[in-house]
């Protein structure tokens, strides 16, 4: 029983993780790549213990790993290897991350929800602090609205509409996903 509650807890701490995504990414590079690592550490772990690695026996799955393994294997071959490995060597990560949320769709109810909430939080909070930024001319955290382009909390880089423009079809698709 003690073990059932362990692996509980542990996929409670990977859909935590997963679900913070949203907010984390307006951070910036480190705490959701932090993120993904931790929840790739213990969903691997996960799989591990309870002898599910055939999940990871998916054809689209088996060639992404090799693709970033041919990926790295070129990265060896250029000129400048620091700078081609930094880009290629933890390409993984992204598939390990759609892997880790088919997984918690499949398994874990309440993710849809929990994530869904949390990325409308998130697209609530930006579009508020945005209206505050055009009535106000700064933002919440006193950045400049230069009368052009809604930074929101994103602050100098301007990444409002990036932000918006990637995270919105996954709004859409949870909305269907409820219907």
């Amino acid at each position: 029983m003690e073990k059932n509650n362990q692996s509980q807890y542990i996929v409670k701490a990977i859909s935590f993780l997963i679900c913070l995504l949203p907010i984390l990414l307006i951070t910036g590079p480190f705490l959701p790549d932090l993120s993904i690592c931790l929840s790739s550490i213990l969903f691997i772990y996960l799989l591990i213990k309870n002898k599910e690695i055939k999940f990871l026996h998916n054809k689209i799955y088996i060639f992404f790993f090799i693709f970033c393994a041919y990926l790295i294997i070129v990265s060896l071959n250029a000129d400048n290897i620091f700078l081609s490995l930094g880009s290629s060597l933890f390409y993984f990560r992204f598939g390990l991350l759609s892997l880790i949320i088919c997984w918690l769709l499949i398994n874990y109810k309440p993710f849809t929800n929990h994530f869904f909430y949390i990325l409308l939080l998130a697209f609530l909070f930006l579009f508020f602090d945005s209206i505050y930024s055009l009535i106000f001319g700064s933002t919440i955290f006193g950045y400049e609205y230069d009368g052009v382009r809604f930074s929101s909390a994103f602050g100098e880089e301007k990444k409002l509409g990036s932000y918006i423009s990637r995270l919105y079809p996954l709004i859409i698709f949870f909305i269907l996903l409820k219907k």
